[in-house]
């Protein structure tokens, strides 16, 4: 991670591309096709930890049958950022790593992906937030993408929803901010523009691949492609602008 003074000058509007998401817990490939597309990618770990049904905590994998929620054990008073999140049960990682060993021993890249995720998930640390961030780093870097990580705790924006999308973008030196298919439900096309910074919406659509199944899951962590897939799972997070998607 960058200190603020080690960042290049970049100039507003140039052409860095920035992507700005929570820091989730192995999170799918959707999430990781945003770094495809993007030069700057914005953990936004100073936010409110979502109560329930979040991502965040939790993410689907393989089970007997349907796809499992695998959840970490988290402690947090209503309102916390989710930086501050901490671990109700720090020997949770060592469970998470059956788990993963029980689905994929068997998986071509098994070996190879689960050593890179092992060290990890044996020493989590005290939060979620720096946890997840660290395990999404090392798998892409695994995955050779190529864009910068900064948090934004440490650039601290200004401003509410868009305009904190805004001042993120600002910090970073992005001309362009990538969000996904449902941005447009709350991204004013306006205010961005005012501001000087374009935005590509796209739409990420699961790509099946051999899972060793019957039938293709989507929705399931990047780790199911990483075992199945070893580097080759970047093929699978490449996508569209929402406009050829629309082709």
């Amino acid at each position: 991670m960058m200190a603020a003074e080690d960042r290049p000058n970049l100039q507003r509007g140039s052409d860095v591309k920035v992507a700005i998401h929570q820091p989730n817990y192995i999170p799918w490939a959707g999430y990781f096709s945003k770094m495809c597309a993007c030069d700057v990618f914005v953990f936004l770990d100073d936010v409110q930890m979502p109560s329930r049904g979040n991502y965040v905590s939790r993410v689907l994998v393989p089970g007997t049958g349907e796809p499992k929620w695998l959840s970490v054990p988290v402690t947090f008073t209503p309102g916390d950022h989710i930086a501050d999140v901490r671990f109700a049960d720090n020997g949770f990682g060592k469970k998470h790593l059956g788990t993963l060993r029980s689905h994929y021993a068997r998986s071509p890249y098994f070996k190879q992906v689960f050593a890179l995720l092992e060290p990890l998930y044996l020493e989590p640390g005290e939060t979620l937030g720096a946890f997840n961030m660290a395990v999404v780093e090392a798998i892409a870097g695994y995955l050779q993408l190529s864009c910068r990580f900064e948090k934004s705790s440490v650039l601290r924006p200004e401003g509410e929803s868009d305009d904190r999308l805004i001042s993120l973008a600002r910090l970073v030196g992005a001309g362009t901010y990538v969000s996904g298919k449902g941005g447009q439900n709350y991204q004013d096309p306006a205010k961005f523009a005012a501001a000087g910074i374009g935005l590509d919406v796209r739409v990420y659509g699961p790509v099946p691949y051999d899972q060793r199944r019957t039938d293709f899951v989507p929705g399931l962590s990047i780790v199911d492609a990483l075992f199945n897939l070893g580097p080759a799972a970047v093929e699978i997070l490449k996508y569209p602008a929402i406009a050829d998607a629309q082709a």
